[in-house]
């Protein structure tokens, strides 16, 4: 009989450890305190509209690099570089963030959410001079 309560006691202070990271996020302390994502305030256009950008802009992509790679169509208004053009600014000392600074258009969100920018392992990720950024 004394084992069973022994049993039970290690089981509920199991189950309490495991869950706490889920009791301990759902404290009101805990969601005012949560960072947001920060991004550059002032553009005067991009291509969709910034609600639709932040909740659809990874189908873009994809449907973009499939537009281009499997049927050859390039939309100029839809290119990683252009992108790059609206969204990087230089920092203090005149050059651009790295791809794992903080500073990086890209990475205040992706930070946020969790997910890993994959994209300029291969596609460059400065303005490009021919597309009006700055070099």
């Amino acid at each position: 009989m004394r084992d069973r309560l022994l049993i039970l006691a290690g089981l509920a202070v199991l189950v309490g450890l495991l869950t706490w990271p889920s009791w301990r996020g759902l404290s009101a302390r805990e969601v005012a305190s949560a960072p947001t994502p920060a991004v550059r305030a002032g553009l005067t256009h991009c291509i969709r509209d910034t609600e639709w950008m932040r909740r659809h802009h990874m189908q873009l992509l994809m449907h973009t690099r499939d537009a281009v790679v499997y049927d050859g169509i390039r939309d100029p208004d839809e290119t990683l570089p252009g992108c790059m053009n609206c969204h990087l600014t230089r920092l203090a000392d005149g050059s651009y963030p790295t791809v794992s600074s903080p500073q990086f258009f890209c990475n205040s969100c992706h930070l946020y959410a969790g997910v890993e920018t994959d994209c300029f392992s291969c596609h460059s990720n400065r303005p490009d001079p021919a597309m009006g950024g700055t070099p």
